[in-house]
């Protein structure tokens, strides 16, 4: 049984409210979903949507701490709780992408050596048919520079995403500290 919490990751740059179609979407799911602490997979690069999931039992003692402290009126405790529950989160959001980013940079090098052996068919084609095979080659080379400049474009849009995620630090300590509160105010108005 999983929740999600849309739009926790990032928020619009102007007035701190969350951004109509945000980037980066964090799901929370209980541990029989995970092998790790988290995972995540980009769900479209135009626009860029990535999707990343976070076991529960890795927040859920976070959570109980914030809620303890908005309970005692302790709002230096609700503050610390949630920058703990944004710097965990972070975390591993920031390792995920970093992964991701590695991966291509690693499949690019992979499909442009890939590339560069087949150009070499088309060198020994050039004695027999020179058009040919100097077409084949520059095929082969242009399609590793394509492959290689898709990896670096990918690449800039995830350093974005890290950079946006990193200015909204501070931000996003702070809704999730109004979370708590609103919550046990919520609470203690019905009781």
């Amino acid at each position: 049984m999983g929740t999600t919490v849309d739009n926790m990751a990032l928020l619009s740059r102007n007035g701190h409210q969350p951004s109509s179609v945000s980037p980066l979407r964090v799901v929370v799911v209980d541990d029989a979903v995970l092998s790790g602490p988290a995972d995540g997979q980009v769900l479209s690069w135009r626009p860029l949507l990535l999707e990343i999931r976070i076991q529960e039992n890795e927040l859920d003692y976070l959570n109980r701490v914030a809620n303890c402290q908005a309970k005692r009126a302790c709002g230096a405790g609700v503050a610390w709780a949630s920058g703990q529950i944004v710097d965990h989160c972070d975390g591993l959001i920031n390792e995920i992408i970093h992964g991701m980013m590695d991966a291509h940079t690693k499949q690019a090098v992979r499909l442009d050596r890939l590339f560069m052996l087949v150009a070499i068919v088309g060198l020994v084609m050039i004695p027999f048919n020179p058009m040919v095979g100097m077409t084949f080659v520059m095929l082969c080379m242009l399609i590793g520079w394509i492959v290689w400049l898709v990896a670096q474009q990918r690449n800039r849009k995830l350093a974005t995403l890290l950079i946006q995620l990193d200015d909204t630090h501070d931000a996003r300590v702070d809704l999730i500290c109004l979370l708590h509160i609103r919550q046990d105010v919520l609470r203690g108005g019905v009781q």
